[in-house]
């Protein structure tokens, strides 16, 4: 019961970390209210991709929500995610500081999830069932 508490509380104080790790507003964020964040330092857009060339930079689109990316940077393609950081200015517009490109995101993915399909294939080899207590542990291998 101890260890269910101890889990459930570190759950809870890394899900706090995380929310307030982070100091930047999403885009939604930004341009549902966006006489509230005119002249300030934004950035750090997850899961935002290149929408389209102009130009002056490009149209960034996260979750449905549209804004002008102004920058002298070289722009991907479209479709490419990237994370930018600039000055916000209403109703809908970035003047970007900074611009990076999630190079090899798929690849990273798929390495992620290959290392979790091995991990699943070989735990039942090196783990067992501990009926009595209701619990995995390590198998015992006995050498001859």
């Amino acid at each position: 019961m101890a260890r269910a508490i101890i889990g459930i509380v570190l759950l809870v104080v890394l899900g706090a970390w995380a929310h307030y790790s982070n100091p930047y507003p999403t885009l939604p964020e930004i341009l549902e209210n966006p006489q509230k964040f005119h002249g300030h330092r934004v950035g750090g857009f997850n899961e935002a991709t290149v929408a389209k060339k102009t130009d002056q930079g490009f149209v960034l689109v996260s979750q449905g929500k549209e804004l002008y990316v102004a920058t002298d940077a070289q722009i991907a393609d479209t479709g490419t995610y990237v994370s930018v950081a600039g000055t916000f200015r209403a109703p809908n517009r970035l003047a970007a500081e900074a611009v990076y490109f999630a190079r090899g995101r798929r690849v990273k993915v798929l390495v992620s999830v290959l290392a979790l399909v091995i991990l699943l294939m070989f735990a039942p080899l090196a783990l067992q069932v501990d009926k009595k207590h209701r619990a995995l542990r390590l198998r015992e291998t006995h050498h001859a």
